[in-house]
């Protein structure tokens, strides 16, 4: 896989924060025993919640029932 290429902008960010490499974030990604995923419900509202998954062959692999929590 080919190293993901990043757009920083430091309007969302502390002054003095910068890219980090890619290795570090698949390191993190490959030992984590969970995960945080992030979505926006229907209604606009931000919705986040921890779940189990999988960091594999540089591909991120969880899974979700049809049901909202």
């Amino acid at each position: 896989m080919n190293e993901p290429q990043t757009d920083f902008n430091p309007r969302y960010s502390s002054p003095d924060a910068s890219e980090v490499p890619w290795s570090e974030t698949q390191r993190a990604l490959g030992t984590a025993g969970s995960y945080w995923i992030s979505t926006v419900r229907p209604d606009g509202h931000p919705h986040v919640t921890p779940m189990a998954g999988v960091w594999r062959d540089g591909s991120m692999f969880f899974t979700t029932g049809p049901g909202r929590a």
